[in-house]
């Protein structure tokens, strides 16, 4: 087995290429690939450097170089750009729904646009908290009902006092 087979297959183009491209003009190896750890039982991400050693005559002589274990950097690069990609679908999601809000509410003014819109963006703030604090699973009935009604609600005539008893 040669090093080229604990490479990667996906990286094996781009690891074998970036060596020849090096290689034929002499200069600096560097690449990050995917190599096969047999103390992990896996493939790990590793950075190669290499440069060329030239003798006094200015011949190349050979090559010393060097392997990185980079792969939990790696990792959490990978994460960090899936979470961000994920903040970024959700805080979408959150203003197209506000949008739909603003579009949707109807009041005779301006005044009591403003009073409406805030209520119900209020109670979207309130559901998002509800649901964070229990990690998106869901939020209990008490938890929903213990929150105040927001301002379109008592315009609307939709606050009646109710109690509550039992598990939620």
């Amino acid at each position: 087995m040669g090093w080229l087979d604990a490479v990667y297959p996906d990286d094996r183009d781009h690891t074998v290429g970036a060596w020849h491209r090096s290689t034929a003009v002499g200069e600096s190896y560097e690449v990050e690939y995917r190599l096969f750890h047999a103390a992990y039982g896996a493939h790990r991400w590793t950075l190669v450097r290499a440069v060329p050693l030239s003798g006094a005559d200015g011949r190349l002589r050979g090559w010393v170089g060097m392997n990185t274990d980079v792969h939990d950097r790696r990792v959490a690069e990978e994460r960090q750009t899936l979470l961000a990609r994920e903040v970024d679908h959700r805080a979408k999601n959150v203003l197209a729904v506000v949008q739909s809000i603003l579009r949707l509410t109807r009041a005779p003014d301006i005044r009591a646009y403003r009073e409406a819109a805030e209520g119900r963006v209020a109670a979207l703030a309130r559901a998002h908290t509800l649901l964070a604090h229990d990690n998106w699973i869901g939020a209990g009935l008490r938890a929903i009902l213990a929150c105040p009604p927001s301002g379109l609600m008592r315009q609307a005539g939709m606050v009646e006092e109710r109690r509550v008893s039992g598990s939620s």
